[in-house]
């Protein structure tokens, strides 16, 4: 297949899939995004982009070290940093540059 039909074959198919974008409501500078008129426009977002789960989550993170003990605190969590970090730097070597090397 030459690349002149490549390109004709996806631009034919793309112009006949083409959908207009939805439009958003516009907010001006000092409107709130929700309507309401006492919400700040940065808690507004945050409100609509922020589920309780996060909430559940954050909650979560920030009562741990208070609960565990610090075997659990220290050396789970200080192996699990380090092995996380290993696997992260062979996945960006390996997806990026190819090179895997467990030498």
């Amino acid at each position: 297949m030459s690349a002149a039909y490549w390109r004709r074959a996806m631009n034919t198919a793309a112009a006949s899939a083409v959908r207009p974008l939805p439009t958003a409501p516009v907010a001006t500078a000092g409107a709130p995004i929700d309507g309401s008129a006492g919400t700040p426009r940065w808690l507004a977002w945050l409100m609509q982009h922020i589920a309780w789960r996060h909430v559940l989550v954050l909650l979560g993170v920030l009562l741990y070290p208070f609960v565990a003990t610090p075997f659990f605190t220290y050396q789970i969590g200080a192996q699990a940093l380090a092995l996380g970090l290993i696997a992260l730097s062979l996945t960006f070597l390996g997806g990026y540059g190819g090179m895997v090397s467990l030498a």
